[in-house]
């Protein structure tokens, strides 16, 4: 009868690194527990093991604070980038408001003229409504000629 040698080194290192327990080890490897027990015990893979999930706890709370660390600086720097794009909106509606009320107050007038309302009552010097119908009368009789 021919004897299957076990790779060691590969069961050790299944059962330092994953959560499987020594009997679902001795069951896949078709191994009498008292073998996995003597090698678990002389190459000490239960402190190893420890060790192991001591390690991966380390890095997965390092990790986790970088990610921590990461989101927080994206999320200043996009606080920041909002704020900077808030601005150029204020800036760009106060500008539109600001042409709109003179728009605004400009079409007001007009509308009024239109309606035949007036908007605005100038006192014109008697000197100058003289001028504006010399002027006037000037035109008519050009054009009626």
């Amino acid at each position: 009868m021919r004897v299957i040698r076990k790779d060691w080194d590969v069961i050790r290192r299944e059962y330092i690194t994953t959560p499987i327990t020594m009997d679902e080890l001795c069951e896949k490897h078709t191994l009498a527990h008292s073998t996995m027990a003597w090698h678990m015990k002389r190459e000490q893979w239960t402190d190893k093991r420890k060790e192991h999930c001591k390690r991966v706890d380390e890095r997965q709370a390092l990790i986790k604070s970088i990610e921590n660390v990461v989101r927080l600086k994206l999320n200043a720097e996009t606080r920041v980038g909002l704020k900077l794009q808030s601005e150029e909106n204020l800036k760009f509606l106060a500008s539109i408001l600001n042409k709109s009320k003179n728009n605004i107050a400009e079409l007001t007038k007009i509308a009024e003229l239109l309606r035949g309302n007036a908007t605005e009552r100038t006192e014109v010097p008697e000197k100058e409504k003289q001028e504006r119908i010399d002027r006037l009368t000037r035109y008519r009789t050009a054009s009626v000629n």
